[in-house]
Parts: C-alpha cells; sequence; structure tokens
C-alpha cells in the first residue's frame, strides 16, 4: 500500500509524469518503473484478501445472514467513500457527471454487495462464478466504448457510461470474480473441522475460553 501510494502521489509531484509512462523502457528507471508494475497487483490482492477474509468471518461464527448484512453495508460504506472523500480527494471535483474518475474502491464495494448474495449459493456455484468472470471477461474486450473526450465530443449515454464503469479501465467483472475464487480457495485452506474443532479453556478464574468452530462444511452442503 506504501509503493501504491508513492505511484499515485507521483501523478501530482512527478516533474515528468506527463512526458512519458513509467512503464516506457527507454526512458524511466528502475524506481520509477518498479513503483508502477507493482501497483498492477495491489488491486487483485486487496480483493483476494476481501474475499478470504469473509470466509474467515463466516468460519468466527457469523451466520449467513449476518454475514450478508456486514458484506452489504461494509459495501455500501466504500462506495459512498469513492463518491465523496476519495474523489475529491483525488481529482478536486464533485461533479458526478464524470462517472469515469472512479478508482478500484467502488469495486471492491460492489464485489461485497454481490458476494452477499451469493454467500447463500453452495461453494460450487460461487467457485464457478468467480472463475467464469475471471476467464471470460476478455472476451469483452471487442465492445468498447469511447468516453467524453471534453468540450465539442459526445458525452456517452447511461448504457454507455456503466459499460465503461463495468468494463473499462478498473473492469468490475474480474474483480468480483477474484473476491468471490478467493473465499471458495480460503475454505478449501482453512483447517478441517477434525482440526478446527471447538477449543475450550480455562483462565485462573475458571472462565471460560471462545469456543471457535470450522463452518466450512456449512457453506459446502448449503
Amino acid at each position: 500500500m506504501v509503493i501504491m501510494m508513492l505511484d499515485h502521489t507521483r501523478d501530482f509531484v512527478h516533474n515528468a509524469v506527463y512526458q512519458f509512462p513509467p512503464e516506457d523502457l527507454s526512458r524511466t528507471n528502475v524506481a520509477l518503473f518498479f513503483t508502477r508494475w507493482i501497483t498492477h497487483y495491489c488491486a487483485p490482492v486487496f480483493v483476494f484478501l476481501a474475499g478470504a477474509g469473509s470466509y474467515l468471518q463466516f468460519a468466527r461464527g457469523k451466520s449467513k445472514a449476518e454475514l450478508s448484512r456486514f458484506l452489504v453495508t461494509r459495501g455500501l460504506w466504500l462506495i459512498f467513500l469513492e463518491l465523496t472523500v476519495i474523489r475529491i480527494g483525488m481529482w478536486f471535483n464533485c461533479d458526478y457527471r464524470f462517472l469515469g474518475m472512479l478508482q478500484v474502491i467502488w469495486v471492491i464495494g460492489v464485489s461485497m454487495i454481490v458476494l452477499a448474495a451469493l454467500i447463500h449459493l453452495p461453494l460450487k456455484v460461487i467457485t464457478g462464478f468467480g472463475l467464469l468472470m475471471i476467464a471470460l471477461h476478455n472476451l469483452f474486450d471487442g465492445f468498447r466504448v469511447t468516453g467524453w473526450r471534453g468540450p465539442g465530443t459526445p458525452v456517452p449515454g447511461v448504457p454507455e457510461k456503466i459499460w465503461i464503469l463495468l468494463h473499462q479501465p478498473f473492469q468490475a467483472f474480474p474483480i468480483v470474480g477474484a473476491t468471490h475464487l478467493a473465499l471458495a480457495i480460503a475454505s478449501a485452506t482453512i483447517a478441517s473441522p477434525s482440526r478446527c474443532t471447538a477449543v475450550k479453556t480455562k483462565s485462573k478464574s475458571g472462565a471460560r475460553g471462545v469456543d471457535w468452530r470450522d463452518h466450512r462444511d456449512e457453506l459446502l452442503s448449503s
């Protein structure tokens, strides 16, 4: 996150930010190239951790209804932050007609909201949904929508704006899929019930400790 912050700050302070892209090997340097290159992995890691964290919440004892409520409220909160704090901090612009200025935070929020509904389906369905969104989203690359290019150029209509949000530039399709796939991977790698059975401890005062349970079987059989 620190490296990503350095890259994003560069857009405001680097004297050559508009002269060449940091990935241009003929003009860049090691530090500039690395801080830009590594950011391509930041968003996928963030959404993967969001999906894995959702399963851990479930494994620690949250019911599906509680987890759904948590994911919806957290997702809406992230979208709200994207449209207010992050938007103003990044662009100093409050005009919501410029939807193309949205960053990746709103996509994480959307993925949580979608996951809130899908956790009520069998784990195989969640896994297949995630894999299909990641594997097949490139099939839509041929459908490109030209955004607004400045005064005198046409403004995209509502359907075109929605398509831009879903597939350009922070593609919602694979990001949402990665969140769901992460939940499936977490459920497959967390210790099995035999290794994560209820553990009861007693303190010196005789107080009972936390009862930890593995809920993977419930998710698999639902």
